[in-house]
């Protein structure tokens, strides 16, 4: 057969079934995509479940739909397929969280110290976070309460260095070469300095917020850490905690948050100004 004589054949024996088909695909599709536009790797499972069902029951001979049935019956491995690649960023987190031997968390979280020392730590970010603020000058801190996955601290200059406001400051200097990254504190520590954190696969977060505040969120949600950021932008002070994220940070906000975090205060119920973003 000539091509035009397929294309006539094929012509001649399409049936109204072929159309319904046809629309069912387009339909599917117009879904699969506004499902991918609307909703994050997680929220998706329970549509690829319903998808799954679905594609089997329509693959059924007795249906009757001859011209999609191959492609229904591939649904189910694109669905196991795409969800794992939609959510590769999540397993990865949970290996890795895992996979962090007591070892690894030993190397990459000291002791608090003394209540001094606390306070002391609590004065000298307070100070750095609050002159960077004014300055409008960006910034990452992580305070790491026990451990944090080594592969973050790893991606980053090891320092070991002890806590000043004065040294936090200079390694968000905009001229120096640290200062995109985030910065590791624990206890009376800086542990590393220019660290790469993952951002957040959170699709409700603000358009507006840029990288340091999706870095900042998406830390927190797989570690157990408080994240400072300092826009850039506006100086604007916030706080990201369990993923949660806290803007329009005063000193006042700062300092009850550090204390709290340090375990010099009880944890107050937050005034709020807190807005899930």
């Amino acid at each position: 057969m000539t091509f035009w004589e397929q294309f006539r054949y094929a012509f001649e024996s399409f049936s109204v079934r072929n159309v319904a088909e046809i629309i069912i695909i387009a339909v599917a599709v117009y879904f699969c995509l506004a499902l991918l536009k609307k909703n994050n790797a997680l929220g998706l499972a329970k549509y690829f479940l319903a998808g799954v069902a679905l594609s089997l029951i329509l693959a059924w001979e007795r249906v009757g739909l001859a011209l999609i049935r191959p492609l229904l019956l591939s649904v189910p491995f694109v669905a196991i397929v795409t969800t794992v690649a939609l959510c590769f960023g999540d397993f990865r987190r949970t290996a890795l969280k895992f996979g962090s031997t007591k070892e690894d968390k030993g190397r990459y979280g000291d002791e608090r110290g003394s209540d001094e020392d606390r306070r002391i730590a609590v004065k000298e970010i307070s100070r750095a976070v609050l002159g960077m603020a004014k300055r409008d000058c960006g910034a990452l801190v992580v305070l790491v309460r026990d451990a944090i996955q080594p592969h973050i601290a790893e991606s980053g200059i090891r320092l070991d260095a002890q806590l000043s406001g004065q040294l936090l400051e200079s390694l968000f200097n905009p001229k120096g070469s640290l200062h995109d990254g985030a910065v590791l504190i624990k206890g009376d520590k800086i542990l590393a300095a220019g660290c790469f954190l993952n951002l957040t696969q959170d699709i409700s977060v603000d358009k507006e917020l840029g990288t340091r505040h999706r870095a900042g969120i998406g830390v927190t949600e797989s570690n157990n850490v408080t994240a400072i950021i300092v826009s850039e932008e506006t100086g604007v002070i916030s706080v990201a905690r369990a993923g949660e994220l806290t803007r329009y940070i005063d000193s006042n906000m700062l300092l009850a948050i550090l204390e709290e975090f340090y375990g010099l205060a009880e944890r107050k119920p937050a005034k709020k100004r807190k807005v899930r973003i």
